[in-house]
């Protein structure tokens, strides 16, 4: 709890707008960052492991376009839909 409480004060004092999370995951502790600071939750696709869609429909290029789009959208604070 007291690390989930010192992420959540860093995220609002310097105004992180994305928390991201690896594929396959527990999203818990980005869950509680994201509702306690309203920041934008998107995932950073490692390619180390893909879900059984992943692997049927996409390529490790497709999913590193993903992974650029995500880190444009948190750099450039476009994060209007998120992911």
């Amino acid at each position: 709890p007291q690390t989930v409480a010192r992420l959540i004060d860093a995220v609002e004092e310097e105004g992180i707008p994305v928390v991201f999370t690896m594929e396959l995951s527990s999203e818990n502790v980005a869950d509680a960052i994201v509702d306690a600071t309203g920041a934008t939750k998107l995932v950073l696709h490692s390619c180390h492991n893909v879900t059984r869609d992943e692997f049927e429909s996409e390529s490790y290029v497709s999913l590193m376009y993903k992974n650029i789009a995500a880190l444009d959208m948190a750099l450039n604070g476009e994060l209007g839909g998120g992911e």
